[in-house]
Formats: structure tokens, sequence, C-alpha cells
């Protein structure tokens, strides 16, 4: 069997795998606590993509005619098995535009490299090629979430109680300090004492209502929230003095999604384009260490190909011109 014939077989399956990992993949997912899935997903996209970059480095070598042809009907694959597992036709289209112009950056960008290499390191070859190809990833990334945003704001589920939850854990933490060393500059060491427990919870209550409606201030009716109807009874007092309001936060979810949700009507259009740059911003420095494995992983699996004579290295005499005064 020919080589190329392997080579174009795994690029057609890594296209397929590609497409359906792309299409079920949910960033959002992430905010709403269905982790372990969306990094399944992920984690195959990522897989999937250096796939396709290498192999396609490799297929270049061989100077096959039907390259582009092959190209072509696998970025109708592409297309066709995202939007199967996607949805939307739009995201798949435009995630076909990208995949295109994916695959010719990394094709062009190994010809030219291969062809201007007099000494052939696997890693100053591969690197670059797999940064360039990292960040289309990026860019498809960017263009899923811009599409899912719209829906979901169509829907009015953009932020949803789960998100709060999730993004408001942090913020929780430090509430609970503040709310703690509030209560222990009025009540003293009484704070840790677990005497007249129900005079505590009293005054505990009364300083969580005084520090919520100092806190939101002017933001309550900005966030649909009333300072006065929060259920500060929900919220948890230890005996040591600690102080947990993350239940209250929970059972407030439901009403903050659906007021936020509201107040982002007015920027519909506008709300997408921010959040597809936010992915870029944020998965484009988080992507930086797949890039150095890869890296690695690819001197690994050339070194292997080596070996076993997959590909081989010839050397041969050019003319060069060169400038001179």
């Amino acid at each position: 069997m020919r080589k190329i014939y392997i080579l174009w077989g795994l690029f057609l399956v890594s296209t397929l795998l590609f497409g359906a990992f792309l299409g079920k993949l949910d960033f959002f997912g992430f905010l709403d606590g269905r982790h372990e899935v969306n990094s399944r997903f992920l984690i195959g996209v990522l897989f999937t993509s250096y796939s396709l970059i290498f192999t396609t480095v490799l297929i270049d070598l061989s100077n096959d005619k039907n390259e582009h042809a092959i190209y072509a009907i696998s970025a109708a694959l592409f297309v066709g098995v995202f939007a199967l597992f996607n949805g939307n036709i739009l995201a798949a289209l435009a995630s076909g535009v990208l995949f295109i112009i994916f695959l010719w950056i990394i094709s062009r960008e190994a010809r030219k490299r291969l062809e201007f290499y007099i000494r052939l390191v696997p890693s100053e070859l591969f690197f670059p090629i797999l940064k360039k190809g990292i960040l289309f990833i990026v860019g498809m990334f960017a263009v899923i979430n811009f599409f899912h945003s719209q829906i979901r704001l169509e829907s009015d589920t953009l932020i949803s109680p789960d998100l709060v939850r999730t993004v408001s854990k942090p913020f929780i933490v430090v509430f609970n300090k503040q709310l703690e060393s509030q209560l222990k500059s009025q009540l003293g060491d009484q704070a840790k004492s677990t005497e007249n427990s129900a005079a505590k919870r009293q005054i505990v209550e009364f300083v969580l209502k005084q520090t919520i409606q100092s806190t939101l201030g002017k933001q309550s009716e900005n966030l649909g929230i009333n300072a006065n109807a929060v259920p500060v009874e929900k919220a948890v007092i230890y005996d040591n003095g600690a102080i947990d309001v993350a239940p209250v936060i929970n059972l407030m979810a439901d009403d903050i999604s659906v007021s936020l949700n509201e107040r982002l009507q007015p920027y519909f259009f506008i709300a997408p384009f921010v959040v597809a740059l936010a992915t870029i911003v944020i998965f484009q420095p988080l992507l930086w260490p797949i890039e150095v494995i890869e890296s690695y992983l690819s001197r690994l699996i050339f070194f292997i190909l080596l070996k076993i004579r997959f590909v081989n290295i010839k050397k041969e005499t050019r003319e060069v011109e060169r400038l001179s005064l």
C-alpha cells in the first residue's frame, strides 16, 4: 500500500472526528458545571487538530496531485459532520471557511519551511506550523461561542443559574471573609461563642443585610435584586464564627440570571462579539503549554517515522545566488 493512501486515510478520519468533537463542544458547559463531558470533547479537538496538522505536513512531502481535491472533500465532510453534531448551519459554514484557511495555511507554511531549510530540524519545522494551526483552532472556538451566545441570547439563557453559581464562587469566599470581619468587629470574642446562638444569628442576619445593602447600593436596580428581599436567613453560621452565604446566592441564582439576561437584550448584536473576543483572549495563552507538548511529541513521532523509514532524509546540491558589493 502506498504511504500516501495511509496519510489520506488518517487525514480524512481525523477530519471527521475533528468536526464531531468541535460540533459537540460547548464552552458554556464549563461554566454551567458540565466539565467532564466538555473536557473530553476539548481533548478530542486538540488531539484530532494535531493529527490534521501533522498529516498535512507529511502529505505536503508527497507533492500529490490530488491534494487540493482531497482538501475540498475533507472540508465538505467537516462542514457536514459539524452541522450534524452542532445543529447550527451558519456556525458550520463559518467554521468550514476557517477550516479551509487552516489547511491552506498549514500546507503553505509546511511547503515554505521544507523548501528553505538547509538542515532539517523537526522542532524548528513543526513548532511554528503548530503555533499557526492552533491559532486557527482558537478562531474556531470563537466562532462556535459567537453562535452559541446568539442562540442563548434569543432564549434568554446566556447567563444560566448554574453560570451564576459557578462565577460567584470566588466572590463568595471574599464576601464570607468580609462578613466575618464585620461580625467580629460588632460581637468581639462572642462571635466564636456558641452561647445564645439565636441572638447571634439575629445579629449575623442584620449585619449581612446591612452589608448587602451597602455592597449593592445603586447597583441593586441594575441587577434586578431587591436588597430587602435577600433570604439572609439561609446563610450558614458555624459555631466558630465562620459564615457561608453560598446557600443565599444559590437560592437567588434563578432570579439573578433572569434579571441579567433581560438587561443583556439591548446588547443582542454586541454581546456575541464580546463573547468571541473573550474566547480568543482566554484560550490563546492557555493553549501555549499544549503547543510545547505537541512540539516535543512531533519530534518523537518524526524520529519514529525516520526509524521505520516511513519518511526519509536525502541530501541534494543546489546552486544559490547571493548578493555582494
